[in-house]
């Protein structure tokens, strides 16, 4: 495959196709970023080449500019970046043990730097749109490896942190997109609550709307 080619025809109509593409970078800034792009193409995988194009266009700073990142390789569980952290909300049965938990680490790399790796694939003009993003990069293992996280695409180690204040890393496998999109979560036997807040009762969806009664706020 010719990354370098991609790379150049990326560089050249990008630019031309963007209606402002330059006011969030400099031009200079831009290619020589390219540049360095492809003096690192002959060492990089497939992996780490979709994180150097992801990033390059995310230079463009705005939401809808942005590459379509493949995710085949899944972490079988889903999570919620809420003011705390970010916390498993979905998992397997088998791996019950994780859910509701705040991931702290990454393969050992801290999570602070998980997400400022990650943002850099995110063209966003704001958090919010990151903080909406990036819970599903997350949890794929191509793009962990790809930034050089995760040291294999089939499994992962995460390190997470309890109520107690206790922490346990835990190895998880990958099960395939699909399946994680149909992902259930499990039920855990708690005397806590598990109602969710309105917001949250269809994650799927951009724009949804439901009468509601009065002084119900959760599921």
């Amino acid at each position: 495959m010719n990354w370098k080619s991609d790379i150049d025809q990326l560089a050249d109509n990008l630019p031309k196709l963007h209606k402002k593409f330059f006011h969030n970078i400099s031009e200079k800034e831009f290619y020589e970023r390219v540049e360095k792009l492809k003096l690192l193409e002959k060492d990089m995988n497939v992996y780490s080449m979709v994180v150097g194009l992801s990033k390059l266009i995310a230079l463009a700073g705005d939401a809808h500019t942005s590459l379509e990142i493949p995710k085949n390789n899944m972490l079988p569980i889903k999570c919620y970046w809420f003011e705390e952290g970010i916390y498993i909300t979905s998992t397997m049965t088998k791996f019950g043990e994780v859910l509701h938990k705040k991931i702290i680490e990454i393969e050992g790399v801290p999570i602070v730097e998980v997400i400022e790796k990650l943002t850099e694939m995110i063209s966003h003009e704001n958090i919010q749109f990151v903080k909406s993003q990036l819970p599903e990069l997350l949890v794929c293992t191509d793009i962990l490896y790809g930034l050089g996280i995760a040291v294999q695409v089939e499994q992962v180690v995460l390190k997470t942190e309890h109520q107690d204040g206790g922490n346990a890393n835990i190895t998880l496998p990958v099960i395939k997109y699909r399946e994680w999109q149909n992902m259930v979560s499990v039920k855990v036997k708690s005397d806590i609550s598990l109602k969710l807040p309105l917001y949250r009762k269809n994650g799927g969806l951009y724009y949804w709307e439901e009468e509601i009664e009065e002084g119900k706020f959760f599921m």
